[in-house]
């Protein structure tokens, strides 16, 4: 059940390709509404390192992460911080937000090879010529009030520029058609998709 003032995030995915139609990364929009971040506090956070798998770098130079917000570009600052015995990434607002919030990025697929460490499978991956992985190693997720709070969640794939029989599947359906749940943010970020 949906309700009013429930913050809520509308994700568009749309994979990006090589030449030889090989998807290379994904490139990623939100817009996060009813979720006010105030000057100085995270607006989302990634753990950097799950299982041994580091979480792609969205650095200030290398890759960033772009916020804006009703009153244009939303700068944001890297905070690193221990949580909880485990190394997380926050990215923090140097201002309060006002209205939706809109952040925009490109998720690269981990680099793997004979010497990669073994670790879980939810990271980004190339796998024959597509991509596979779990939001939580790319997706920087918003900071909920409490870890029970209820979001409307939203995904859609953007296949306009796909190869022709490009597929795209989530935890909760396929296809291109938007889909739409209600749940706490770490269930939504434990998902997957290919």
């Amino acid at each position: 059940m949906v309700i009013r003032g429930m913050p809520s995030l509308a994700v568009t995915i749309e994979p990006l390709f090589d030449t030889d139609q090989n998807a290379t990364s994904l490139a990623v929009s939100v817009r996060c509404d009813d979720h006010a971040v105030q000057a100085n506090q995270p607006l989302f956070t990634l753990q950097k390192l799950i299982t041994n798998v580091p979480m792609p770098d969205y650095g200030e130079d290398t890759n960033p992460i772009t916020v804006s917000h009703n009153k244009g570009k939303l700068p944001l600052w890297i905070d690193e911080d221990a949580d909880r015995k485990l190394e997380w990434r926050r990215w923090l607002v140097s201002r309060a937000s006002s209205g939706p919030i809109v952040w925009s990025f490109k998720a690269p697929p981990r680099p793997i090879d004979a010497k990669t460490p073994t670790g879980s499978r939810h990271d980004l991956r190339m796998e024959q010529g597509g991509l596979t992985g779990s939001p939580s190693h790319f997706f920087p997720q918003p900071v909920p009030a409490d870890s029970k709070e209820q979001w409307k969640f939203s995904l859609k794939w953007n296949l306009d520029k796909a190869p022709v029989g490009t597929r795209a599947v989530w935890t909760f359906g396929d296809g291109s058609r938007v889909r739409s749940r209600v749940d706490s943010i770490e269930k939504l970020i434990q998902t997957y998709l290919a």
